[in-house]
């Protein structure tokens, strides 16, 4: 009786290959830095060791998930710059899968609304008046 290894196909995708850099891609990020995560993924793009939408979706939202939650931003007109500097540089990796621009399209579209909310909720407190010090004497 010969014994058959059975191979398990992934859960999320066919390529079980993808999953495992994901992994890669958090401690490159933890010690490095984004930039070389971010340099890392668009050459595995290019070798065409993740392929398929649902992959590269994934990884273009962990690595804008991973730059804006390690980076500090003075204001979000600083952060949707930065993002959309990455997702031209993730996206001309591999300009035929429209998922990469999809995703980064997304981000910016949060990072916008969230920056606009915060706006309108600053704008609808009413300004604290500081008590004086003088006391009610008019001399």
């Amino acid at each position: 009786m010969s014994s058959a290894i059975v191979v398990q196909r992934c859960f999320y995708c066919s390529q079980c290959f993808s999953h495992t850099t994901l992994a890669l891609f958090r401690r490159l990020a933890a010690m490095s830095g984004i930039q070389d995560a971010i340099d890392e993924f668009c050459a595995l793009l290019r070798r065409r060791q993740i392929h398929g939408p649902l992959p590269c979706a994934k990884r273009t939202a962990e690595l804008m998930r991973l730059m804006v939650t390690n980076q500090k931003h003075a204001d979000a007109a600083s952060l949707v710059d930065e993002c959309r500097a990455v997702g031209h540089r993730i996206q001309s990796a591999v300009p035929c899968e429209l998922s990469v621009g999809n995703v980064a399209r997304r981000v910016l579209h949060i990072i916008r609304e969230e920056a606009q909310h915060e706006a309108s909720e600053q704008e609808e407190e009413p300004p604290q008046v500081m008590p004086s010090s003088r006391g009610s004497d008019p001399t």
